[in-house]
C-alpha cells in the first residue's frame, strides 16, 4: 500500500511538473508575440507621424521621383527642373543663339499644388507607398523679367544691323529676248518689335525653341513674284515686244 501510494504521489509530482513547465514556455510565448505587438505597434505609429510630413514611397510629381521626400523638398526638386532652363533661337543663314533663364531671372512659382497633394495623403496607409505608384502633375507657373529679355535679345550677334541684308521686291526685268520675273530677296532683316513680342510669348509659354522664321519675325518684301500685277506688267511688255 505504501509503495502503491508513493507511487500515486510520485505520478502526481510527474504531472504537475509537466504542467508548470507547459505554462512557463506559454508564458514566454505570450510575451514574444506581445513584444512583437508592441514592437510592431511603435513601427507602425512611428511611420505614421513621419509620414504625416513625407510623400509615400513611389511617388513622382511632375515626372521626379519624390518618395520620402517633405513639401519643401519635393517642390525645391520641381524649382530645379523648372529653372533649368534655356531657349534656343534659330535664325536665316542657319544662325542660332541661345539665351540662359538665369539671365532673366526665369523662376518657379509656387501655386501650393505640391502642398496639397500632401495634404490628401492619408498617414495611416503609409504601407501602400510599397506596392503602389502614385504620379502627380502640378502647373509649373513661371516668372521672368521681361526687361532683361529685351537687353539680352539686343545683344545678340545677329541683332547687329549693320550684317542685315534687306529684302528686295520681285521686279520684271528684260533678259534672253523676253521680258521675265526676277523673284524677290527675303533678306534677314529683323522687325525688332515682333522679335521682343514672339519671344516673349515663346518663355511665357515655356517653349524651349524659336524659330524666327516659323513666327514670321522678319521684314518681308511688298512685292512678290505671285503678284497679279507684276504677271500682268510681264505678259503686257512682252506682248508689246512681240508687236515691235
Amino acid at each position: 500500500m505504501i509503495k502503491q501510494q508513493m507511487g500515486v504521489y510520485k505520478m502526481k509530482g510527474n504531472f504537475f511538473e509537466n504542467k508548470s513547465g507547459n505554462g512557463l514556455w506559454r508564458k514566454v510565448g505570450i510575451g514574444a508575440v506581445s513584444f512583437l505587438l508592441l514592437a510592431g505597434g511603435i513601427w507602425y505609429g512611428k511611420n505614421v507621424y513621419y509620414y504625416r510630413d513625407h510623400f509615400f514611397e513611389n511617388t513622382t510629381i511632375n515626372q521626379l521621383q519624390c518618395d520620402n521626400l517633405t513639401e519643401e523638398e519635393a517642390e525645391d526638386q520641381v524649382k530645379k527642373q523648372v529653372e533649368d532652363y534655356e531657349l534656343h533661337l534659330q535664325f536665316r543663314g542657319g544662325d542660332t543663339e541661345k539665351i540662359s533663364g538665369k539671365s532673366i531671372d526665369y523662376q518657379f512659382v509656387s501655386d501650393g499644388g505640391i502642398g496639397k497633394i500632401l495634404e490628401e495623403q492619408n498617414e495611416f496607409f503609409w504601407i501602400s507607398g510599397f506596392f503602389k505608384e502614385r504620379e502627380y502633375q502640378v502647373k509649373e507657373n513661371i516668372s521672368f523679367d521681361e526687361e532683361k529679355l529685351t537687353r539680352e535679345l539686343e545683344q545678340l550677334k545677329v541683332m547687329e544691323k549693320a550684317d542685315w541684308e534687306k529684302p528686295k521686291d520681285a521686279y520684271v526685268t528684260f533678259k534672253k529676248d523676253k521680258f521675265v520675273i526676277v523673284d524677290e530677296v527675303e533678306g534677314t532683316t529683323l522687325n525688332e518689335g515682333a522679335l521682343k513680342k514672339e519671344v516673349c510669348k515663346t518663355v511665357h509659354q515655356r517653349k524651349e525653341s524659336f524659330s524666327a522664321q516659323d513666327e514670321k519675325v522678319y521684314v518681308t518684301p511688298q512685292v512678290r513674284k505671285e503678284s497679279e500685277a507684276l504677271v500682268k506688267e510681264c505678259k503686257q511688255l512682252n506682248e508689246l515686244a512681240a508687236i515691235t
